[in-house]
């Protein structure tokens, strides 16, 4: 039977293995955090092609084709490759107009989700530490297949929720999923989640996102390919 002495030990053992493993937790997301810095600067050096697919009710309505640098200010430049389409046929008369009206909501609902996108991802690494220091940030344990995970409320607006899944092992991310909204969050709620991958060079960058605007019905995906040095 363990005595009284020797159940003490242990249990000052976890006591002073529970900071520890928190202070590991968060050098992790330290680590993370990093890692993205890193990847969005050598990023700049890089060009890509940005496939935009928008879907209304399941049904693809148009698809725009975008390559996109970094200008020599820093700023993210895109430039229409000319490979888009629109969904359906041109129509006369009163039907026509409703579909050239709905076909500018549909533009204009692309429009704003990739801007919104774009707001929330990549992760801002100074968002994250601010989070961190406001207390607005969880971290979860790592689990069997090596993953741990950071979930941030209040990441962009009151109430929304930036989700991050990361490798345990290396600190990168592989996962985000965002819960947010355009302007009411009881109105209009929007959800999207993104897969991150490695260039060759170790450099981290999204790879697709889908993005769902549910009170219109409307998906657009974003798809990032072709990289190469510019």
């Amino acid at each position: 039977m363990m005595s009284i002495r020797s159940g003490l030990v242990a249990l000052a053992s976890l006591v002073l293995l529970a900071p520890l493993a928190g202070a590991q937790e968060g050098d992790r997301v330290a680590a993370m955090a990093s890692s993205l810095k890193t990847s969005m600067a050598a990023l700049r050096h890089y060009e890509w092609i940005e496939t935009s697919t928008t879907s209304m009710n399941g049904e693809e309505k148009a698809k725009s084709q975008n390559r996109c640098y970094y200008d020599a200010e820093g700023k993210l430049t895109k430039v229409a490759t000319g490979g888009g389409t629109e969904g359906g046929g041109k129509k006369g008369g009163i039907r026509g107009k409703a579909a050239e009206n709905k076909k500018a909501e549909i533009a204009a609902s692309m429009k704003a989700a990739v801007a919104m996108v774009h707001d929330y991802l990549p992760p801002d690494p100074a968002r994250i530490q601010t989070a961190k220091e406001e207390g607005k940030l969880a971290i979860r344990p790592t689990d069997k297949n090596g993953r741990a995970g950071v979930d941030i409320k209040d990441y962009r607006k009151p109430g929304d929720l930036l989700t991050i899944e990361m490798d345990a092992n290396t600190n990168h991310i592989l996962k985000a999923a965002v819960s947010s909204y355009e302007t009411a969050k009881d109105k209009d709620p929007v959800e999207f989640e993104a897969t991150f991958k490695a260039l060759p060079d170790g450099t981290i960058h999204t790879a697709t996102t889908t993005f769902h605007l549910k009170s219109q019905g409307v998906t657009v995906k974003i798809e990032n390919t072709g990289y190469k040095k510019s």
